[in-house]
């Protein structure tokens, strides 16, 4: 038997023909496959929608860098201005303050010669008093004398109690005198400011 089977395998029979493998396609194969070239389809138009719209985001992003950028570079220059201006408002305000001391330095000054000015006609007027009670008034000699105390002057008490106590011409005469000079002087005196 085993001659029989070693001969039958050894000569084809024309009878049977020699089967050819062949391949096998099923519907499920095409499905698979169609279902597969589908979803690169869609991975390769999701993956070029995401690419259009990255690439719109970026230039957009782009163009509002660029923008801001602008406005940095504006800001920084309004920024250096205002630097300046405040530099320049501060040295003028140095320099006003500077103006301002030395305006009321000089008005510490003004007021002090006028406080002198005004003492000194207050004691002109005090003098003037006295020489129209003695000469005009002709008043008592206790009411000169009082006029006389009021203006605070030791040289004009002292000629005046020559003037009461000896009653003399050239005592008079003295007393006048250094009255009117004083007046005369007070009056004459500049005023410097």
């Amino acid at each position: 038997m085993e001659e029989q089977s070693k001969g039958m395998e050894a000569t084809p029979s024309p009878q049977m023909p020699i089967p050819v493998p062949t391949k096998r396609t099923g519907v499920l194969g095409k499905v698979l496959v169609g279902l597969f070239i589908f979803v690169l389809l869609a991975i390769a138009t999701g993956l070029g929608y995401w690419d259009y719209t990255l690439n719109q985001s970026l230039t957009l992003t782009n163009s509002q860098i660029a923008d801001w950028q602008s406005k940095y570079e504006t800001l920084q220059n309004e920024n250096k201005q205002l630097n300046l201006d405040f530099t320049a408002a501060k040295d003028e305000l140095k320099k006003a303050t500077a103006d301002l001391n030395k305006t009321q330095g000089e008005t510490k000054e003004t007021q002090k010669n006028a406080d002198v000015v005004d003492t000194r006609m207050k004691f002109t007027l005090q003098l003037f008093d006295v020489a129209n009670a003695l000469i005009i008034e002709q008043a008592d000699f206790d009411v000169v004398e009082q006029k006389i105390v009021a203006t605070k002057d030791a040289k004009l008490l002292e000629l005046w109690e020559k003037v009461k106590s000896g009653q003399r011409q050239e005592d008079l005469d003295s007393f006048l005198f250094y009255l009117f000079r004083i007046i005369s002087e007070n009056v004459d005196k500049e005023v410097s400011y």
